[in-house]
């Protein structure tokens, strides 16, 4: 129990300090493992997610590790770290701090579980891995792991809006574009030439805040999509509007002013010599 006060209280200081140091602050341990592009990750979240209502950003599922906050909010924990580090673990009032701050008393337990999941941004695959397996609590083994880190995810549903995703492109099975797109896995393209396309055509006029995807993800760091692949927005004229061209990083975010459209395409516009690996396929839009 001692070791554990102290921990949380190590926890209050780093924040504390941490918070002055920068924007944004991420809780991080020295026995991690990252995915290749895990910076580029949490800065094109940042980018996707900016002026956009949220809590915390979720890079890693387990425990504390990965956790990221603008760092005027992180009074909120130290505070609370303050008041009840003799009683719980600092991942455990973090979850505290959460309810207080999205559930009102007058919500019903289902309300109050929708209103912190809207508060969370959460990321997948995880771009975390905590490899220590020796706890300082003596006698104690750290055996927990990240089930999804780097990996697809077929059971978890992204919050992207209802759509029909259809592509030119040869898939390996089961990465279809559809499934990189309505659930936390990716879309793997075996063939990507020039004319090809991915189209996204939503059920319903959707009015978008942001785009990201990022290909080039985790087991195929160098399937990327050229430099000259582009992403349309179909507005409700049927015209089509140039959004942004992949970076030479192989990502695209893109921001907008929520302006409705029917469906967002992209187009390839050189013949790709490997094979195209997309992950986090994120639409931010209004409810």
């Amino acid at each position: 129990m001692q070791w554990r006060l102290k921990q949380n209280l190590d926890y209050f200081y780093l924040m504390n300090y941490g918070r002055q140091k920068a924007e944004y602050y991420m809780q991080l341990e020295d026995d991690v493992a990252t995915t290749p592009k895990y910076a580029q990750t949490v800065l094109n979240y940042l980018q996707l997610k900016e002026g956009r209502p949220w809590f915390s950003m979720h890079f890693s599922t387990l425990g504390f590790i990965g956790k990221l906050f603008r760092s005027e909010d992180v009074k909120i924990i130290t505070n609370a770290i303050l008041s009840y580090y003799k009683y719980k673990p600092v991942d455990w009032i973090f979850l505290d701090v959460e309810y207080s701050i999205t559930c009102s008393p007058e919500y019903r337990k289902e309300q109050c579980i929708r209103a912190r999941d809207a508060s969370r941004v959460m990321v997948s695959p995880p771009q975390f891995q905590h490899i220590g397996k020796l706890s300082s609590l003596g006698g104690k083994k750290q055996k927990l792991k990240e089930r999804f880190f780097d990996k697809s995810s077929q059971k978890m549903t992204r919050s992207n809006p209802p759509a029909k995703v259809t592509s030119s492109m040869p898939t390996y099975y089961p990465y279809t574009a559809e499934l990189g797109y309505q659930k936390f896995a990716f879309m793997w393209f075996t063939k990507a030439s020039t004319g090809d396309n991915v189209t996204i055509e939503f059920h319903n006029p959707v009015k978008v805040l942001g785009v990201q995807m990022i290909s080039g993800i985790n087991p195929a760091p160098l399937d990327m999509f050229a430099h000259d692949t582009k992403l349309y927005a179909q507005g409700l004229d049927k015209r089509e509007q140039l959004l942004g061209s992949f970076s030479s990083y192989g990502d695209i975010v893109v921001r907008m002013n929520g302006t409705a459209m029917t469906a967002l395409i992209l187009r390839i516009f050189s013949n790709h010599t490997r094979w195209v690996i997309v992950g986090h396929m994120e639409i931010d839009y209004e409810n």
